[in-house]
């Protein structure tokens, strides 16, 4: 049947063929699905709902009826933005053809989403998203005795998040720098809440040195302290091999006080803590273990500038002590790069 035009109220509506004779929507139990990781342990979680199919027609022979769920991920750190599209299940009705009379019919359907899948994101490096798509073709026939055949789709994105089940026990970190003649430690936890307050307690220990004639002592000063949070994308084509790797900062800031030095046994010990969380409005990937060649990582760098401060032997009064800007002290960041799950 030729395109017919039918005149509106609102204007006109370029109709194909008769009306369709069936209509296609759904109920989603979970608006999100949750991945929750304990441990080593992810177990799969399935997208269930109901799929419900209106009649208007007579009867209906359903030829086709099918769900996907589609798994897009963009590597858009890689040079030559590779695009790949996973088909993570599906579910069909058997057996077909399957007769429908008039009237509201209901399919129920679970489709699981695998554990070590990751997050839904959408990042300048990387895009993972999820989509559920079905397709319904039914076949009827017309008065004049002829089988018209109507195609109807319905697609909606699928929001999924990865939680960490138990909370782990703090990390401790420790190093000597025998450049500055002194001790770093930090206590931390491996994971990051990306919109809340994450605490970290730093100590470093100088001992202080003396010069060639023994007569006057140097000590650090702490002067101020950086910190920023980098995301890590890296990528690897399988049919080249080629990693393409970007480092995104997606947090910083600095203290310039909130430190008190404290001599004890002639090591002068300095203790702060200090609250790192990301911007609400800032976007950021959950940790990516690898996956199709795609890994996210995340590191918190940590920087300290020192100042020297040279007081003659004898003098212990550490707020008399003159602070001479003759040396800066930057360690390099992957020294202090402490791995972050968000």
């Amino acid at each position: 049947m030729p395109p017919v035009l039918r005149y509106l109220t609102r204007g006109l509506e370029l109709i194909s063929g008769p009306p369709a004779a069936a209509t296609l929507r759904w109920n989603l139990e979970n608006a999100w699905i949750i991945l929750m990781e304990n441990g080593n342990f992810c177990p799969p979680v399935a997208v269930r709902g109901n799929l419900i199919v209106d009649v208007h027609a007579d009867a209906v022979k359903v030829v086709d009826l099918k769900l996907d769920l589609i798994l897009r991920l963009e590597a858009r750190c890689h040079r030559n933005y590779e695009c790949l599209e996973v088909e993570i299940g599906k579910w069909s009705n058997s057996p077909l053809p399957l007769r429908l009379p008039q009237g509201i019919h209901n399919f129920p359907f679970s489709i699981p989403i695998p554990g070590g899948h990751p997050g839904t994101t959408d990042t300048p490096d990387l895009l993972v998203r999820y989509s559920l798509t079905t397709t319904l073709r039914v076949c009827r026939t017309t008065i004049e005795g002829r089988d018209h055949f109507d195609t109807l789709r319905l697609g909606q994105p699928i929001i999924v998040k990865r939680l960490i089940a138990s909370a782990r026990a703090p990390t401790y970190y420790h190093e000597t720098l025998p450049e500055i003649n002194a001790t770093f430690s930090a206590i931390f936890s491996n994971i990051a809440k990306p919109l809340v307050d994450n605490k970290v307690s730093i100590r470093l220990e100088s001992l202080p040195s003396s010069d060639e004639t023994g007569s006057r002592y140097h000590f650090r000063r702490l002067k101020k302290v950086e910190w920023r949070l980098n995301e890590i994308t890296s990528y690897k084509t399988s049919a080249t091999g080629i990693d393409s790797t970007t480092t995104r900062r997606i947090a910083d800031s600095s203290l310039c006080q909130g430190w008190k030095p404290n001599l004890r046994g002639g090591v002068e010990m300095l203790d702060f803590d200090f609250i790192y969380k990301i911007h609400e409005l800032e976007r950021y990937s959950c940790g990516v273990k690898m996956f199709q060649g795609v890994q996210v990582k995340h590191a918190l760098v940590i920087k300290m500038y020192l100042s020297m401060a040279v007081p003659s032997i004898g003098d212990h009064t550490l707020t008399a002590m003159p602070a001479v800007d003759r040396k800066q002290w930057e360690p390099d960041g992957d020294r202090y790069w402490t791995p972050a799950e968000l």
